[in-house]
């Protein structure tokens, strides 16, 4: 059962990438010291290798992680230092191990001396004195110089140094795909936090506006009931056209401007079965919804205002709802007469209206919406433009 958690949790993909990486690596590396100057041997080419990618990953799975990213900068130093010491010393071993035969064959190639002829006076010399002859040949006699010693126990400071580079390489590379990998991982895990909160956030929105929405649907039809009128059993069933809507075909997702606009037909529909004769009501589409659209309930809660605070059963009133689609824009118009109890209800609201609407904008179309709502004189205009969202 834990093999299967473990598979579970590993990402193959990721692990395929790093397999092709590391292939390519090798390869190359091989087409270049198959033609170096010293004997090529798979077997030391291949531990070559074997020591690079478990420096790479004891660094990058086991020291970055338990370490260097809980903040463990001392530990994380001791044993950075102490890895890549051993691994040096092995690195070293196995080169000498390698260059020794190579060297050596080298020292046995090297030209014998030449014995070089220097005029001198033999009478002032005397020749059975070494120092007296090695300030005249500048080095030890012919007889006496020695050959290179042979090599055992060191490697030339050149092959040190290029060993302690690709070392320091490799643990540098492992550091900087660990740090870019976990600061991906932090900007995705930042980006789904964000999306949840405003996911969250619109859940709370949306629900704020339902039961309102529907407590003004009720309302309706309750004042049809009591009239005893014939119309309530269409309202019941607009109604139950508007809540399936609002509980299945809209969640949280783009849905079709048609359906949406049908939504808010069967709402005015709702509506006009309350108005009186007083109440000047004009609804007309432009253009075609069928390929646009939108999130659910961004329109409805504007309409909805515009009933709740421009109808008047005793004075005139009026309430003017135009909606355009051009050059894949929404633009939304809607005109009311400032009713009287508009300012009272002010007084009252709970904070369901054109704040929660803006909020919703700002979350769902930020940078792609204009709206304005504003009053003049007696009339309340609002404004709002919608780029399509593909």
């Amino acid at each position: 059962m834990k093999i299967d958690k473990i598979i579970s949790k590993l990402n193959f993909k990721k692990i395929g990438i790093h397999c092709l990486i590391w292939l390519v690596l090798v390869f190359l590396n091989f087409l270049v010291a198959k033609n170096f100057r010293f004997n090529f041997n798979i077997f030391f080419f291949v531990w070559l290798w074997v020591i690079y990618i478990l420096l790479f990953y004891i660094n990058y799975l086991v020291l970055m992680p338990y370490f260097f990213f809980k903040r463990r900068f001392v530990l994380y130093s001791i044993f950075a230092i102490t890895l890549l010491v051993d691994v040096y010393y092995i690195k070293n071993r196995l080169e000498l191990e390698q260059f020794k035969e190579d060297f050596e064959n080298i020292d046995s190639r090297l030209p014998p001396p030449q014995d070089v002829l220097v005029p001198f006076d033999s009478t002032k010399v005397n020749i059975d004195n070494p120092d007296e002859l090695m300030s005249l040949y500048g080095t030890p006699p012919p007889e006496d110089r020695q050959r290179p010693e042979p090599f055992r126990k060191r490697l030339p400071w050149g092959i040190n140094f290029i060993s302690l580079y690709s070392l320091l390489l490799i643990y540098t590379v492992s550091i900087s795909v660990k740090l870019v990998q976990r600061w991906q991982e932090d900007e995705r895990r930042k980006s789904e936090i964000e999306k949840e909160k405003i996911a969250t956030e619109l859940n709370f929105l949306k629900q704020q506006i339902n039961p309102h929405f529907l407590f003004n649907s009720l309302n309706s039809i309750y004042s049809l009931s009591i009239s005893k009128s014939e119309k309530v059993t269409n309202s019941i069933l607009k109604l139950s056209s508007l809540l399936r809507y609002m509980l299945y075909d809209s969640d949280n997702k783009p849905v079709s401007l048609k359906d949406e606009l049908s939504t808010i037909t069967d709402y005015i529909e709702l509506q006009k079965l309350r108005l009186t004769e007083k109440v000047s009501l004009k609804y007309k589409i432009i253009g075609d919804p069928e390929q646009f659209r939108i999130e659910p309930f961004i329109l409805i809660p504007l309409i909805e205002n515009a009933f709740k605070y421009g109808v008047d059963s005793v004075n005139e009133s009026f309430i003017n709802i135009m909606v355009t689609i051009y050059h894949n824009k929404l633009d939304l118009v809607i005109k009311n007469k400032i009713v009287l109890k508009t300012i009272e209800n002010k007084k009252s609201e709970s904070g369901i209206g054109l704040k929660n609407i803006q909020r919703r904008l700002d979350l769902l179309y930020s940078g792609d919406y204009n709206f304005v709502a504003e009053a003049k004189d007696d009339v309340f205009l609002v404004h709002l433009e919608i780029k399509h969202k593909v």
